[in-house]
């Protein structure tokens, strides 16, 4: 989720200023996600979701002030908490801004950094700085932002947002070179327990915390990045057994430069495996992955077209029946205009929930982007 509402602020917003000006050190903007979805066949129940979140977010650069080692954000986001899965009836996911209904701060982190290291603390989405897809920041299917084997372990998540919680990221990297290695440590409870919607700061040993480590290399032909994560909370194992301390699991992602021509069209795709928990992660094993085409219509040269596939084996331990989830996504992405862009989107969900009885779910979806620069 977060990959896909960052790439919208950053890509459509008209609040950017021109390469000849100099660039603000403070920036404002404000962004709207507007899902409508419904299940036209099978899942658990037809019928038609509206789906909505905002943010309003400032960003502080401090390489075009008097501060160039300085960096910070606040995010400040509202989700009106409407659920088109519970009639899906996926694991996964079909839309990324699913979440309780909610009013809170998904950002709020300062940055220092020199020529080859940063430290970030604060309020942070981890799926920022870790298990980024971004060729599949174009797609609404949640399993495209951070992966479901991460996005769903522990107690409540991975800290992604919105759900996001206290955390200290350190980084080193060569931009010359290409190559990046971040590790990061995170409150192992990011949600409330007794309260749906609402954030959870508080450390203690029963919440754990979240450790998670990526390394990634980008050359001219794509990218390829590596991560681990491991939580330190006790969490129950799903056979039923007793319950253990921790949980872990590993993530790969390839990114490719497909078809880049001089013409403007480009052809990208990626593709991402991951294992969960063996004992305690519902799903065990996850592979993903497509295409993304741009550069195809020279009077909209904004527009994207793609097919991804994510496909998320459940976990034997928790049931006989347990199988596997896989969602066939076909989208558009098409700007009218400075502000607004849409996105038609179609969905197809086999074995929604993984353990069978659900029927097969067709989701056809309309996504609208709504973006803003505020002076």
């Amino acid at each position: 989720m977060a990959a896909a509402l960052a790439g919208s602020l950053l890509a459509l917003s008209p609040g950017n200023v021109r390469a000849e000006d100099a660039a603000p050190p403070l920036t404002v903007d404000a962004a709207a996600l507007v899902d409508t979805m419904g299940v036209a066949s099978g899942g658990a129940a037809r019928g038609t979701r509206v789906l909505a979140r905002a943010d309003l977010r400032a960003q502080y650069d401090g390489s075009a002030g008097a501060l160039p080692w300085l960096s910070a954000q606040l995010d400040i986001a509202a989700i009106n908490g409407q659920s088109i899965s519970a009639l899906a009836g996926d694991v996964q996911g079909v839309s990324n801004i699913e979440f309780d209904r909610t009013l809170r701060v998904v950002n709020a982190w300062v940055q220092a950094s020199s020529a080859h290291a940063a430290l970030k603390v604060g309020i942070i989405d981890s799926n920022l700085d870790f298990d980024e897809q971004n060729v599949g920041a174009l797609f609404v299917h949640a399993s495209h932002g951070m992966g479901p084997e991460l996005s769903g372990a522990g107690l409540d998540g991975a800290g992604s947002s919105p759900d996001t919680t206290l955390g200290a990221i350190v980084s080193l990297f060569d931009a010359a070179a290409g190559w990046k290695v971040r590790a990061g440590v995170f409150n192992g409870r990011p949600g409330d327990p007794a309260r749906a919607g609402e954030p959870n700061f508080s450390f203690s040993r029963d919440n754990g915390v979240l450790a998670i480590a990526e390394a990634d290399l980008t050359r001219a032909w794509g990218r390829i990045a590596v991560g681990g994560w491991h939580f330190t909370s006790r969490l129950p194992a799903l056979d039923g057994s007793a319950d253990r301390r921790g949980a872990s699991g590993g993530f790969a992602t390839v990114e490719a430069n497909l078809v880049d021509h001089k013409d403007g069209l480009q052809l990208k795709g990626w593709t991402r495996a991951a294992i969960g928990d063996a004992a305690t992660d519902a799903v065990r094993a996850y592979l993903g992955g497509g295409l993304v085409a741009s550069g195809f219509w020279a009077a909209c040269p904004d527009d994207a077209l793609g097919f991804a596939i994510a496909h998320a084996r459940m976990n034997d331990r928790a049931g006989s029946a347990a199988g596997a989830e896989t969602t066939f996504e076909w989208t558009v992405q098409h700007r009218v205009a400075g502000w607004l862009t849409v996105q038609p989107d179609l969905q197809w969900v086999v074995n929604p929930g993984g353990f069978g009885g659900i029927p097969n779910a067709l989701v056809l979806g309309l996504r609208v982007i709504l973006t803003k620069g505020v002076p």
